[in-house]
C-alpha cells in the first residue's frame, strides 16, 4: 500500500514538473531557438507572445513579425502555430530512426490536413 502511493506521489511529481517546465520555461526556449534561425538568416524576429501547451505538444505565436537588416518589415503575423507529432519527438530521441524530410514529407502533411496554410 505504502509502495503503491509512493508510487503514484512520483508519478503526479513528474507530471507536475513536465507540466511546469512545458508551460512556464518552454516558452522562452521556443523564443531564442526561433530568434537563432532567423539570424542565421540575417533576419530580426519580434514575437509578441509565445505560448506552449505541452500536452498537446504546441506552441503559439502572437504578433510574429520579420525584419530585415535595414529594419524594415520582411514577413508579418498575427498568429502562427506549431503541432507536434509524438511520433517525431520519438525519432529525434531514436538517432536510428529516419524521418521522411523536405518537400515530399511537407506534401503528405499538407495532404493529411496536418499544416494549415493561411
Amino acid at each position: 500500500m505504502r509502495r503503491t502511493l509512493l508510487v503514484g506521489a512520483a508519478l503526479a511529481l513528474l507530471v507536475a514538473l513536465y507540466a511546469a517546465l512545458g508551460y512556464w520555461v518552454a516558452p522562452g526556449y521556443v523564443r531564442q531557438a526561433l530568434a537563432g534561425l532567423a539570424a542565421d538568416r540575417g533576419l530580426l524576429l519580434d514575437v509578441a507572445v509565445v505560448r506552449t501547451d505541452p500536452f498537446a505538444l504546441r506552441a503559439e505565436l502572437d504578433e510574429v513579425a520579420f525584419r530585415g537588416p535595414s529594419g524594415q518589415v520582411f514577413a508579418r503575423a498575427e498568429r502562427a502555430s506549431a503541432d507536434v507529432a509524438w511520433a517525431s519527438v520519438a525519432a529525434r530521441l531514436d538517432p536510428g530512426t529516419r524521418t521522411p524530410s523536405g518537400a515530399a514529407d511537407r506534401d503528405r502533411q499538407l495532404a493529411a490536413g496536418r499544416v494549415r496554410l493561411k
